[in-house]
């Protein structure tokens, strides 16, 4: 087959290791074998699992199927334990029949753990310095809530619903409209916008006719944002910044190695790329905040176990939908061997993972600057200066060119 790296055949290239996971829902494992490889494994019909050609002459060919998803096939134990045997052994052809792994195996494991660990340690941080700035008095009603309010489970049914059923149409938004110019993060950008355009309307002249609940809105967004909450979220957000811009200036590490999503922007198109996030993500973490804090009745109780439970809560309300949605897709996927959706809608189950870790790490800054503020406007600033740092640093540019 033509690739961008040349025509691919028995021998081009040396020893060569394809994986791909029987739950990738971007390409059909059977035509792969029966299609796709054959030309370059130089057989009928390709069988997973099954060394072809070998190390000395370059033509070692396989064909690894592990039970994973697109997303997973990097991290797989069996994709990363056949990938350092496969390089070992095409490095050093003669030595092949005697090369494995390691009795103790491989470390990558606990390094994905502690990546994971550190990244809400970093976040974490926020939490301990936050209470030295508290503003207000905790549990105090939002100004602009005439009356009302709205049960958990039916937040969490017209938000949720809300985000679930936009990402579809509106990812595709994304390639069309490259503003912000990078793959991927413009759809993010255009999702989470359009989700809280239409929440906000919904706010305005639905919700109000079927729950008595009342907003004031105009007061509600002067209240939110006074220049104490503001200043206090971009200082947290400042202090993160400073924290791993430190660490990489001083001692030459690239932090994001062990906090993946948080990196230095080092060029002045990545801090373009930053500011031009923030519109997108200050409308959405805003329209949030009066779904998961303003519109809820607050529990009224205090104590740790009750506004622990009070954060799980907020967390759930957040990202239950999510975890539906991937229970529907990958249960089947891995007890069945069926494939609910594939193709690019598959493909769009794959972002849900880390989409999910990422808004329970907003939902509970959210919810702890909330108890701290009795406002909506620390979280809001704070979040949206966090994602569009995440966003400025990850999404790859030059994807529309």
């Amino acid at each position: 087959r033509m690739s961008e790296y040349g025509v691919l055949n028995t021998t081009f290239p040396r020893n060569l290791l394809v994986a791909i996971g029987r739950q990738d829902v971007l390409f059909n494992l059977n035509q792969v074998a029966g299609e796709w490889l054959p030309p370059v494994f130089g057989v009928q019909e390709v069988s997973p699992e099954r060394l072809y050609g070998d190390f000395n002459s370059g033509t070692a060919r396989k064909l690894l199927a592990p039970a994973t998803t697109h997303l997973l096939e990097p991290v797989d134990p069996a994709v990363v334990s056949e990938t350092v045997v496969w390089m070992s052994s095409a490095l050093k052809p003669s030595e092949a029949s005697r090369i494995g792994l390691p009795e103790e195996g491989l470390t990558y494991p606990y390094r994905e753990i502690m990546m994971l660990l550190s990244v809400f340690s970093l976040v974490g941080l926020t939490f301990p310095v936050s209470t030295l700035i508290s503003l207000k008095p905790p549990g105090r009603k939002a100004v602009g809530v005439e009356h009302g309010s709205i049960k958990d489970w039916k937040i969490m049914v017209i938000w949720g619903a809300l985000s679930i059923a936009l990402l579809l149409p509106t990812f595709p938004l994304g390639f069309s409209l490259a503003f912000p110019p990078v793959l991927f993060g413009s759809s993010i950008a255009w999702w989470l916008l359009t989700v809280a355009i239409t929440g906000i309307l919904l706010i305005m002249f639905v919700i109000p006719r079927f729950s008595g609940v009342s907003l004031r809105m105009r007061k509600l967004m002067v209240e939110s944002f006074k220049w104490q909450e503001v200043s206090a979220a971009i200082s947290l957000f400042l202090m993160l910044y400073l924290i791993v811009y430190l660490i990489d200036l001083s001692l030459g590490i690239n932090l994001w190695i062990f906090v993946p999503i948080f990196r230095v922007l080092r060029t002045p198109a990545r801090i373009a790329l930053f500011l031009t996030f923030i519109p997108f993500f200050l409308v959405f973490f805003y329209v949030e905040g009066i779904y998961l804090h303003v519109l809820r009745e607050g529990s009224g109780k205090s104590g740790f176990l009750s506004e622990a439970l009070a954060m799980g809560r907020t967390i759930g309300i957040k990202i239950a939908p999510y975890i539906l949605i991937m229970a529907l897709q990958y249960i089947p996927m891995f007890l069945l061997d069926v494939k609910p959706l594939t193709s690019f809608t598959g493909f769009l189950i794959e972002f849900l993972p880390l989409i999910t870790l990422q808004f329970t790490i907003s939902t509970a800054c959210s919810w702890w600057l909330h108890r701290l503020t009795s406002s909506i406007g620390m979280g809001t600033v704070f979040n949206t200066l966090m994602f569009a740092w995440i966003s400025a640093g990850v999404f790859p540019f030059g994807a529309f060119g």
